[in-house]
C-alpha cells in the first residue's frame, strides 16, 4: 500500500504540472471545478477528524501497552523472588533433615552404649547369684559341722568377735538410727519372711531380664525402620536433585528463546529504518521529476491528466476509507479480545481467592494440630516429672530400710543366746528348706522355659511383620517411581508440543519475511516504471509543438465550427448534470456510512454494558466462594471442637451446598455475558459488513463518475476541434488562466490534504506494528510463563511425593510406638501378677522358716560379708545412677536446645508468611491494573502463585512433621532411658531387699506402674485423635488434587482456544496480505494500460 501510495503521489504532481498548462483551455469546467473544490474541501475535513480520532486511539493504546509491560515486569520480578524464597525455604527442611539423621546417629550411639552397660550389669547380677549359691552350699555345710559342741563354740567365740567389730562400724556409721534398736526383736521374724521374698524377687529378677531382652530386640528393629526411613529420604533428595537440574534446563531454553525474540525484533526494527530510507529516496526523486514536470505546457494532455487526477483522487479516497475501515475493524477486534481477557481474568482472580481461603483454612487446622500436640508434650513432660519425683521417694525409702538393716545385722549378735536353745528347730527347718528350694527351682525353670518359648514366637511375629513391612514399603517405591515416569513422559509431550508451535511461529515468520521481499522487488519496478513515465513526459514536450501548430490552423476553421461548439456546451451541460447525480450519491454512500459508524459505536456501548455485567456477576461469585470457604471454615471448626455436633455439621454442609448453588448461578451468569457478548459481536460483523456494502456502492458510483468523465473528454475534443474564433479562444484562453490559477491552488491544497493522509497512514501503520511487536513480546512472555508454571507443577509434584513418603513413615513410627506400648503394658501385668504371687509364696515361706532364727547366729559371719558386697553393689549402682540422670540431664538439655530452635525457626516461617503476605496483596493490587492482559497470562501468573502458596504450606507441613518426628524420637529415647533405669532401680531394689525389703516399696512401685500405664493409655488415647485427624487432612489434600487437576484441565482448554484464536488472526492478516498484494497488480495493470494509451 505505501508503494502504491507513493506511485499516486508522483502521478498527482505530474498532473498538477500539465494542469498548470491547461488553465487557458477550462473555461467551461470552471463550475465543475469549484464543485468538486468544495466536496474537496469537505473531504479533508472529514479526513481530519478521522486523523484526530485515530491519533488519540493510537495514543491511549500505547499508554496502556506500557502500563501492562511495567506490570509485567513488576510481576515476573515478584515471581521470581517468591521462587527464590520457596528454594531457600526448601534448602532449610534439608538442613534440618541432616540434622535429624545426626540426632539419630547419635541417638542409636547412646542405645548401644546403655545395651552394653545392661549387659555388663546382667553379668555382674550372674556373678553375685553364683556367689550367693556358694555361701549357701558353704552354709549348709557349716549345719552338718555343727554338730559337734566345740566347733559350735569355737564358731561362737569368732562370731562373737566379728559381731563386736561390725557392731562398733554399725555405730560409728549409722548413729543417727540408735532409737530403733528396740524394735530389732519384732523384724527378726520379717527378716525371716524377706529371705524368702528374695529368692521370688531373683525370679522377677530374671523375668525381667527376658523383657530387657525383648526390649533391645524391638529397639533394633526400630533402628532398622529407621535406617529404611532414610534411605527413602534420600532416594527422595536424589529424585529432587534430578528435577532441579531438569527445571534448570527449561529456563536455559526460555532464555535463549527470549534472546531469539529479541534479534528477531531487532531485524525488524532495521527493515523498518530501510523502509523509512527508501520512501525518502523516493520523495526526493518524485521532486525532481516534478522539476522536471513544470517546464511541460501542453492544454490537451493537461485537461485529459486533470480528469485522471480526479479519478486518482477518487480512487485514493475509497482507498483510504478502506484503510480506515481496515483499522477500525482490527481495533475492535482488539477490544473484542480485551473483554474477553478482562472476563477470564476475573475468573481467575475468584480462583484464586478461593484457593487463598483453603489455603487459610489448612493453614488453621494446622495451629490446632500444633497447639495439640503442644499440649500432649506438656502432659508428658509432667508426667516424667512425677516419675522422676516418685523415684527420688523410692530410694530414699530403700535407704532408710538400708540403715534399718544394718541395725537389724548390730540386734543378730543378742539373738546367739537364743540360737543354742533353736538347734533342734534349725535341723527340721533346714529339711523343710531344703525340699522348698528344690521345689522353687523346678517352678522356676519351668517358667523360664515358658518365657523362652514365648520370647521366639513374638520375635517370629516381629520378623513377619517386618517382611511385610519391608514388602510394602517397595511396593510404594515401585509405585511412586511409575508415577514419576508417567509424569516425565508427559511433560516430555509438552515439551514437543511446544517445540512444535514454536516451529509453525517460524515459519509464519518466514512467509512474512518472503513478502516483504516481494514488497521491495514490486517497489524497485515501480523505480522503473517512473523512469518510463519521464521518457513519456518528453515526447509529451515534443507533441505540445505539435499541437500550437495545429492550433492555428484551428482558428482559421473557428467560424465554420460555432454551431458544433453550441451543441458541445449543451452536452457538457448534460454531463454536469450527471456528475451532479453522482456526487449526491457520493454523499448518501458517505452518510450511510456515518450511520454505519454510529451502529458500531452503540455496538461498543452494548459490549461495555455486557463487560460491565460479567464483572458484576464476577463480583456476585467471588462473594459465593467466600461464603462457601467461611462454610468450609465453620465446618473444620466444628469438627475441630466437637465430633458429637453432627446437626452442626449438616446445617454447614447445607449452606456449603447453597454456596455452590450460588457459584454455579454466577458461572451460568457468565456464560450468559459470554452469550450476549458473542451476540454484539455478530451484530459489529453485520455492520462491517453494511459497511463493505457502501463501499461498494460508492466503488459504482466512482465509475459512474469516470464514464461521465469520458464522455466530457469528447465533448472537450469536439469543443477544442470547433474553437476557430482567434478573439473567442483568446477571452478564453484569459478566463482560463484566472480559473487554472484557482484550479491550482485547489489542486495544491487536495496534494497536501493527501500527504497529511498518507502520514497519517504511515503513523497508523507505524502503530499497527508497534502493537504487532508488543503480541509477539507477549506471546513469547506467555510461553516463557507457561515453562515456569510447568516447572511449579514439577515441583508441586515433587514435593507431593516427599510429603506421601513422610506420612507413610509416619503411620509406620506410630505403629511400631503402638506394639511396644501393648508390649510395655503385657510384661507389666504379667510382673505385677508374678510379684504377688512371689509375695504370696514367701509370705507363706517366711512362716516355715521362723524356725530358723537360731541358724542366723551362725550364718552372722555370711551375713555381714553378703552385706559389705551389697553395700558395695550399693554404692557402684548409685554411681551408674548418677550417671544415668547426669546423661538424661543432659538429654533434656538437648531437647529444650531443639525446641528453641524450633520456635526460632517457627518465628522465621512466620515471619516469611507475613511477607508472602504483603507480596500477595501488592500482587492483588497489580492484577487490578492488568485488566486488558491475555488470558493465557494472568493464568499462568495465577496458577503459578497458587501452586508456590501451596508449596510454601507443603513446606510448613513437612517442618512440622519433621518436628514431630525429632519429638518422637526424643521420647522413644526418653522411654528407653526410664526403662533403663527403672531395670537399674529394680536391681538396686532387689539387691538391697535381699537385706531388708520391705512390702511398702513393693506397693509403692506398684501404683508407679499402674500410673505409667494410665498415662499409657491416655498418650494412647491422644495418639488415635490425631492420627484421625492426620487421615481427615490427608483427604482434604487429596480434594484439593483433584480442584488443581480439574484446574490444569481447564487452563489447557483455554490455552488450545487461545492458540485457535491466534491462528485465526494470523489467518486474517495473511488474507489482507494477499488483497494487499492483488491491489497493487491492479494497479500495476492499470497504470500499463495507461502507457500503452
Amino acid at each position: 500500500m505505501e508503494a502504491e501510495l507513493e506511485k499516486q503521489k508522483q502521478l498527482a504532481e505530474t498532473q498538477t504540472k500539465f494542469v498548470a498548462k491547461a488553465e487557458r483551455e477550462a473555461d467551461e469546467l470552471k463550475l465543475k471545478m469549484k464543485e468538486e473544490a468544495n466536496k474537496r474541501q469537505d473531504v479533508a475535513v472529514v479526513a481530519e477528524t478521522q486523523k484526530q480520532n485515530i491519533q488519540q486511539e493510537l495514543q491511549h493504546l500505547k499508554s496502556l501497552s506500557e502500563q501492562e509491560i511495567k506490570t509485567k515486569s513488576q510481576q515476573l520480578e515478584e515471581a521470581l523472588l517468591s521462587r527464590t524464597k520457596i528454594e531457600e525455604e526448601i534448602h532449610l527442611i534439608r538442613i534440618q533433615l541432616e540434622t535429624t539423621v545426626k540426632q539419630k546417629s547419635t541417638a542409636e550411639n547412646e542405645l548401644q552404649m546403655l545395651r552394653d552397660k545392661a549387659a555388663e550389669a546382667e553379668r555382674l547380677r550372674k556373678a553375685a547369684q553364683e556367689e550367693a549359691e556358694r555361701l549357701r552350699r558353704q552354709v549348709a555345710e557349716e549345719a552338718q559341722k555343727k554338730k559337734n559342741a566345740e566347733d559350735e563354740l569355737k564358731r561362737k567365740s569368732e562370731a562373737e568377735k566379728d559381731a563386736a567389730k561390725q557392731k562398733q562400724k554399725a555405730l560409728d556409721d549409722l548413729q543417727k538410727f540408735k532409737m530403733q534398736a528396740e524394735e530389732a526383736e519384732r523384724r527378726v521374724k520379717q527378716a525371716e519372711d524377706e529371705k524368702l521374698r528374695q529368692i521370688k524377687l531373683e525370679a522377677a529378677l530374671k523375668k525381667e531380664q527376658g523383657t530387657v531382652l525383648q526390649l533391645q530386640v524391638e529397639a533394633d528393629h526400630l533402628r532398622k525402620q529407621q535406617e529404611e526411613a532414610n534411605k527413602a529420604r534420600e532416594q527422595a533428595e536424589k529424585e529432587l536433585e534430578m528435577w532441579r537440574q531438569k527445571a534448570n534446563e527449561a529456563l536455559r531454553l526460555r532464555l535463549k528463546a527470549e534472546e531469539e525474540a529479541q534479534k528477531k525484533t531487532r531485524a525488524q526494527e532495521e527493515a523498518e529504518r530501510q523502509k523509512l530510507e527508501a520512501e525518502q529516496d523516493a520523495k526526493r526523486r518524485a521532486k525532481v521529476e516534478e522539476m522536471a514536470l513544470k517546464q511541460k505546457e501542453n492544454a490537451e494532455r493537461e485537461l485529459e491528466k486533470q480528469r485522471t487526477f480526479a479519478e486518482q483522487i477518487a480512487q485514493q479516497k475509497l482507498s483510504a476509507e478502506e484503510e480506515c475501515i481496515r483499522l477500525k475493524a482490527d481495533f475492535e477486534h482488539a477490544k473484542q479480545q480485551r473483554s474477553l481477557l478482562d472476563e477470564e481474568l476475573q475468573r481467575l482472580k475468584n480462583e484464586v481467592n478461593a484457593a487463598e481461603n483453603q489455603r487459610k483454612q489448612l493453614e488453621e487446622e494446622l495451629a490446632k494440630v500444633r497447639q495439640e500436640m503442644d499440649s500432649v508434650l506438656q502432659m508428658k513432660i509432667q508426667a516424667e516429672k512425677e516419675v522422676l519425683s516418685k523415684n527420688e521417694k523410692s530410694k530414699q525409702l530403700l535407704e532408710s530400710e538400708a540403715l534399718k538393716m544394718k541395725q537389724l545385722a548390730e540386734e543378730a549378735t543378742r539373738l546367739r543366746a537364743v540360737a543354742e536353745e533353736a538347734k533342734k528347730q534349725r535341723q527340721i527347718a533346714e529339711e523343710e528348706a531344703a525340699k522348698q528350694r528344690a521345689e522353687a527351682e523346678k517352678i522356676l525353670k519351668e517358667k523360664l522355659k515358658r518365657k523362652a518359648e514365648e520370647e521366639a514366637y513374638q520375635r517370629k511375629l516381629l520378623e513377619d511383620q517386618a517382611a511385610q513391612h519391608k514388602h510394602e514399603i517397595e511396593e510404594k517405591i515401585t509405585q511412586l517411581k511409575s508415577s514419576s515416569d508417567s509424569e516425565l513422559e508427559r511433560k516430555k509431550n509438552i515439551v514437543e508440543e511446544t517445540l512444535r508451535q514454536k516451529k509453525v511461529v517460524e515459519e509464519e515468520i518466514q512467509i512474512i519475511r518472503i513478502n516483504f521481499e516481494k514488497a521491495s522487488k514490486e517497489k524497485s519496478d515501480l523505480e522503473t516504471d517512473l523512469k518510463k513515465l519521464k521518457s513519456l513526459a518528453d515526447e509529451t514536450q515534443k507533441s505540445k509543438i505539435k499541437a500550437e501548430e495545429e492550433a492555428e490552423k484551428l482558428k482559421r476553421l473557428a467560424a465554420e465550427e460555432e454551431k458544433k461548439r453550441k451543441e458541445a456546451e449543451e452536452k457538457v451541460k448534460r454531463i454536469t448534470a450527471a456528475e451532479e447525480e453522482a456526487a449526491r450519491q457520493w454523499k448518501a454512500a458517505q452518510e450511510e456510512v456515518e450511520r454505519l459508524k454510529k451502529k458500531a459505536a452503540e455496538a461498543n456501548e452494548h459490549k461495555n454494558k455486557a463487560e460491565k455485567e460479567t464483572e458484576r456477576q464476577v463480583i456476585l461469585a467471588k462473594e459465593a466462594a467466600q461464603k462457601c470457604s467461611a462454610a468450609e471454615q465453620k465446618a473444620q471448626d466444628v469438627l475441630s471442637k466437637n465430633q458429637q455436633d453432627i446437626l452442626a455439621q449438616d446445617k454447614l454442609k447445607e449452606e456449603f451446598e447453597k454456596a455452590k448453588k450460588l457459584a454455579e448461578a454466577a458461572q451460568k451468569a457468565k456464560e450468559k455475558a459470554e452469550k450476549e457478548a458473542n451476540l454484539l459481536r455478530q451484530q459489529a460483523e453485520e455492520a462491517e459488513k453494511q459497511k463493505k456494502a457502501a463501499e461498494d456502492e460508492a466503488a459504482k458510483q466512482a465509475k459512474a463518475q469516470k464514464d461521465a468523465e469520458k464522455l466530457r473528454k469528447e465533448a472537450e475534443g469536439e469543443a477544442s476541434k470547433r474553437a476557430a474564433a482567434e478573439a473567442a479562444a483568446l477571452k478564453q484562453k484569459q478566463q482560463a488562466d484566472k480559473e487554472m490559477d484557482k484550479h491550482k491552488k485547489d489542486a495544491e491544497h487536495a496534494l497536501k490534504q493527501k500527504a497529511q493522509v498518507e502520514k497519517e497512514l504511515g503513523m497508523v501503520k507505524l502503530q499497527l506494528e508497534q502493537a504487532d511487536e508488543q503480541k509477539t513480546l507477549l506471546d513469547t512472555e506467555l510461553q516463557r510463563l507457561k515453562d515456569e508454571v510447568s516447572d511449579a507443577i514439577k515441583k508441586k509434584k515433587e514435593v507431593e511425593d516427599e510429603l506421601s513418603k513422610v506420612k507413610s513413615q509416619m503411620d509406620e513410627l506410630v505403629k511400631v510406638k503402638r506394639k511396644i506400648e501393648e508390649e510395655n503394658r503385657c510384661l507389666i501385668q504379667r510382673d505385677k501378677d508374678n510379684t504377688q504371687k512371689l509375695l504370696l509364696e514367701e509370705a507363706e515361706k517366711m512362716k516355715t522358716l521362723a524356725k530358723e532364727a537360731a541358724r542366723l547366729s551362725v550364718e552372722a559371719e555370711d551375713a555381714a560379708r553378703q552385706r559389705q558386697l551389697a553395700e558395695s553393689d550399693l554404692a557402684e549402682q548409685r554411681a551408674q545412677a548418677e550417671k544415668m540422670l547426669q546423661e538424661k540431664m543432659q538429654a533434656i538439655q538437648e531437647a529444650t536446645k531443639l525446641k528453641a530452635e524450633a520456635e526460632e525457626l517457627q518465628k522465621l516461617k512466620d515471619e516469611a508468611q507475613e511477607k508472602a503476605k504483603q507480596l500477595q496483596e501488592d500482587k492483588k493490587l497489580i492484577q487490578q491494573r492488568l485488566e486488558q492482559e491475555t488470558e493465557g497470562f494472568q493464568k499462568s501468573l495465577e496458577a503459578e502463585r497458587k501452586r508456590q502458596s501451596e508449596l510454601s504450606a507443603e513446606a510448613k507441613k513437612l517442618k512440622l512433621k519433621l518436628k514431630e518426628l525429632s519429638d518422637a524420637q526424643a521420647k522413644a529415647e526418653e522411654e528407653v532411658a526410664k526403662f533403663k533405669k527403672q531395670a537399674d532401680e529394680a536391681k538396686s531394689q532387689l539387691k538391697e531387699t535381699e537385706k531388708q525389703a520391705s512390702e511398702v516399696v513393693v506397693q509403692k512401685l506398684e501404683t508407679q506402674r499402674l500410673q505409667s500405664t494410665r498415662e499409657a493409655d491416655d498418650l494412647r488415647k491422644a495418639i488415635t485423635d490425631l492420627e484421625k485427624e492426620k487421615e481427615r487432612l490427608k483427604k482434604q489434600s487429596e480434594d484439593l488434587q483433584k480442584q488443581s487437576e480439574k484446574m490444569a484441565t481447564d487452563q489447557q482448554q483455554q490455552i488450545e482456544q487461545q492458540k485457535a484464536i491466534l491462528k485465526q488472526s494470523f489467518l486474517s492478516d495473511k488474507e489482507l496480505l494477499m488483497k494487499r498484494e492483488k491491489a497493487v497488480e491492479e494497479e500495476k495493470n492499470k497504470l500499463e494500460k495507461q502507457r500503452r494509451k
